[in-house]
């Protein structure tokens, strides 16, 4: 289950409404499957303190900011609640999720848009801010494999190394050689001190994590420019 959606525009004295919307969608949720049932909860690595330098585990503090951080904080703990008995609850914590085939709007489709439309990526300060990034498909044949071994726990789940702003914007302009890196340092990235990497021992005790970045950015230049 991926919840925690905060409608696009809400107003910020709407927000504690909204996740609770989520909250409640996961109580009636397990409510009605019983605790014996197997259940997977994505979350996100965005609950970590992302500042600094460190090698984030699942054993760091959680310090949620904003109302989607704090909706799925809620949910974690209601749900390890719910199955404190038992071992049924996984819940995977990712970063930047990222699909071939369908657009959104994490930060590697902004750029791969932005380097096919206007020829050029625009980064913030120094582009230093570093960001893992998770592919959806591995995720998906991940869930299938925890699911079928009964795997419970929390566990970090990204499959690309963190990578820093500058780095990806280059790895995309291998592929769309006339893109030009702009670094605009009078405006800073607000995010600029966040340079943290995620920690996937725990999670690869049980599967494989396989690094496809630069593939999976030439398959997305060429279906978006298609």
């Amino acid at each position: 289950h991926c919840s925690a959606v905060i409608p696009a525009n809400l107003p910020s004295n709407k927000a504690e409404q909204a996740y609770e919307a989520n909250l409640f969608m996961i109580q009636n949720l397990v409510s009605a499957i019983g605790p014996q049932t197997g259940f997977t909860f994505i979350s996100t690595t965005a609950l970590y303190d992302l500042t600094g330098t460190a090698r984030l585990t699942e054993q760091d503090g959680l310090c949620p900011i904003t109302p989607y951080q704090e909706s799925k904080a809620l949910c974690e703990k209601a749900l390890k609640d719910f199955f404190q008995d038992t071992d049924r609850l996984c819940i995977l914590r990712l970063s930047s999720p990222y699909s071939i085939d369908a657009q959104s709007p994490v930060i590697l489709d902004r750029f791969i848009q932005s380097s096919l439309a206007q020829k050029q990526i625009t980064l913030w300060g120094s582009g230093k801010r570093r960001q893992a990034l998770t592919n959806t498909a591995s995720l998906g044949n991940a869930v299938r494999q925890l699911t079928d071994t009964n795997v419970s726990g929390t566990f970090n789940y990204v499959t690309t190394p963190s990578i820093s702003m500058r780095g990806l914007a280059q790895k995309i302009r291998i592929f769309c050689p006339e893109t030009k890196i702009l670094i605009r340092k009078e405006k800073k990235d607000p995010e600029e001190n966040c340079q943290t990497s995620i920690e996937t021992k725990k999670i690869e005790q049980f599967l494989t994590l396989e690094d496809t970045l630069e593939q999976d950015i030439r398959a997305m230049v060429e279906r978006r420019a298609s």
